[in-house]
């Protein structure tokens, strides 16, 4: 006799904190006394035929076991096997005629989505989001015409988007971020939509203009066409939904024109992200942001926006990220900008600002990063950052700041990405003692400038997280302290161009991860330490115009992965070691302008990548293949 059974299976399968999930949902009828309906076990067994079960989750899927004592976990019982399933989508999971929900996330699903699934016509959740799946999707799935649920996000999904999807009426949400979809968008693939609350198919490839008919889905709250190849006007139908929350349209490079800023033709009233970043709109930021009362995050970069920074942003309370960063602004920072007591990340990077920062920005106590970099700001740096406690990216670099750096600045210990290159900034390193406190940096950058004095032993004390330690184009003095070798983790060293002194330390041969070491333009003397060959990662060696001298170390030839090695203009006096005519990696040598004498290496010509050899200005005999 049929009872009213409603089975789920939900096996959550954690493997590194990100959770598996399978759902199987079936409606009353589905499933009789006794042992189960035979149609459902003939359908599951196959599915579970196909799949790897390396820790046996399934094990009691068997005609010997109840189907209603299938192993499942509902929820709130705690149990959590540590194992992934693995295999494609059988297609016998078309004959459960009766499934309601079908949720498959996380399962380490692979191959083709089966056309089979056209027949679940009871189905009403269909989820396979973050699988391996690949393939198209089936036209067939617009049979399932009682679908609530589409998500086949975060998957290897390729081709159009089927135009049998506008029979789906009932949708309330459909995804499919991340994929390989491509072509345009059907114009009338939302026209029937009327209960469309979430629509997601950002990170593809999509192409053409945006629908005009996704402005009739009165209900939307989630709009995401972000990172596809959308080009022309955002129709204004879309600047118009009373309900929208999320409007995210960034990092398609084509969306043109201007964006429409009166109440007129602008009028999100519940909106609470806006993305527009990487496109190529022009005009006035939207004045109709200005009564988005809710909103927390505009990111408007990499766009053609002019004019100034507009006061009215200091009106919206919730605003948590702003970014304006990479358009056309001009003017001052506004100084209401500072009633903006919760944000926490300020973009302004790469405009044509100019003039102070205002002391009123000392009233941003939350500020987690700012970008202030590539502008025309002018005077001291504000001695109020220093108060930031949250403050983890500080980047003013490129702009005409004066004077000396406070000494407190990095005081917090937060700060991660710092960089303050390319201003007129002048006096000692103090500021770096406070600074390399800062337990997570990762780049340090105080390069052209016109700092003086020693590079002192405490840079030694940074953290093993730091990679990035630019110092070049300055007036640093003395030599280089042994204790930068402590800097074990560093990928990327730049001390050209300053008045350094000096050898290289052995111990640079600590710093195995290094990948490019730049210290040209010195008066460094002695010559390259053996303990350089030890430099594994190394595929930059730039050396030139110092006063090295003596001979060249065999050792450099154990550099495998180098690319570019330049020791021009110094005082070097050997015959080349032919181990360097056997890096395979290399695509400029520079030895010009040494004292370098004897023949060239007959093998000289074995170098696969080489672009350019400069041997010239030396005492070498010979010819270059």
């Amino acid at each position: 006799m049929a009872t009213s059974i409603m089975i789920t299976l939900l096996l959550y399968l954690w493997f590194l904190a990100s959770s598996t999930t399978i759902a199987i949902a079936s409606t009353p009828d589905s499933v009789t006394a006794g042992n189960g309906s035979d149609t459902d076990v003939a359908a599951l067994l196959p599915f579970k035929a196909q799949l790897a079960d390396p820790r046996s989750v399934l094990s009691n899927w068997t005609t010997a076991t109840s189907f209603c004592h299938w192993f499942g976990s509902p929820p709130g019982t705690g149990c959590c096997p540590c194992a992934a399933l693995q295999g494609s989508i059988s297609p016998h999971l078309g004959n459960l005629s009766f499934l309601t929900v079908l949720n498959l996330t996380s399962t380490g699903l692979t191959g083709a989505i089966p056309a089979d699934l056209g027949k679940l016509h009871r189905l009403e959740v269909l989820v396979f989001r973050r699988n391996s799946l690949s393939g198209v999707i089936p036209p067939v799935v617009g049979n399932l015409t009682r679908l609530e649920v589409v998500d086949m996000g975060h998957n290897s999904i390729s081709g159009q988007i089927p135009l049998e999807l506008q029979k789906l009426h009932n949708l309330t949400h459909i995804d499919f971020i991340t994929n390989y979809l491509t072509g345009p968008l059907p114009n009338d693939l939302f026209s029937n939509n009327s209960k469309l609350q979430y629509l997601d198919f950002g990170n593809n490839s999509l192409t053409g203009t945006l629908p005009y008919s996704v402005g009739s889905l009165g209900m939307l709250q989630h709009l995401d066409f972000q990172a596809n190849h959308f080009s022309g006007p955002v129709p204004t139908t879309i600047l118009n939904m009373s309900k929208l929350q999320i409007l995210s349209l960034g990092g398609n490079w084509g969306l043109t024109e201007t964006i429409p800023g009166n109440n007129n033709t602008f009028n999100l009233p519940m909106l609470q992200m806006i993305s527009l970043f990487a496109n190529r709109f022009t005009g006035q930021i939207p004045l109709g942001l200005a009564n988005c009362k809710y909103i927390q995050i505009i990111s408007i970069g990499e766009n053609s926006f002019e004019g100034s920074v507009p006061t009215w942003l200091s009106k919206l309370p919730d605003l948590l990220l702003l970014d304006l960063g990479y358009n056309n602004l001009i003017g001052q920072i506004p100084s209401a900008l500072g009633n903006i007591t919760n944000l926490v990340s300020l973009g302004l990077q790469s405009c044509t600002l100019s003039g102070l920062i205002p002391q009123e920005l000392g009233q941003l106590q939350q500020l987690n990063a700012l970008y202030l970099d590539h502008n025309h700001f002018t005077g001291s740096i504000p001695t109020f950052f220093a108060n930031f406690s949250e403050l983890q990216v500080f980047l003013i670099s490129a702009n005409s700041f004066t004077g000396s750096v406070p000494t407190a600045l990095g005081s917090s210990r937060s700060i991660e990405w710092f960089n303050i290159g390319g201003n007129y900034l002048e006096g000692s390193l103090d500021f770096l003692a406070t600074l390399s406190n800062c337990q997570n940096i990762w780049e340090v950058g105080f390069d052209l400038n016109d700092f003086t004095g020693k590079l002192p032993d405490y840079v030694g004390n940074f953290s093993s997280t730091l990679i990035n330690f630019f110092a070049e184009g300055n007036k640093l003095s003395g030599e280089l302290p042994s204790t930068l070798s402590n800097l074990s983790n560093l990928v990327w060293l730049d001390i050209s161009n300053n008045q350094l002194t000096g050898t290289i330390p052995e111990s640079i041969k600590l710093m195995d991860k290094l990948q490019l070491l730049i210290l040209s333009g010195n008066s460094l003397s002695g010559s390259i330490p053996r303990q350089i060959g030890q430099l594994w990662n190394l595929q930059t060696l730039i050396l030139n115009n110092n006063n090295f001298s003596g001979t060249l170390t065999n050792d450099l030839g154990n550099l495998s992965n180098l690319q570019y090695l330049v020791l021009s203009k110094n005082h070097f006096s050997s015959t080349i070691p032919a181990s360097i005519f056997h890096m395979n990696s290399l695509i400029k040598i520079d030895l010009s302008q040494n004292s370098l004498e004897g023949a060239l290496p007959v093998d000289i010509g074995q170098l696969k990548h080489i672009d350019t050899i400069d041997l010239s200005a030396n005492r070498l005999f010979g010819r270059i293949p």
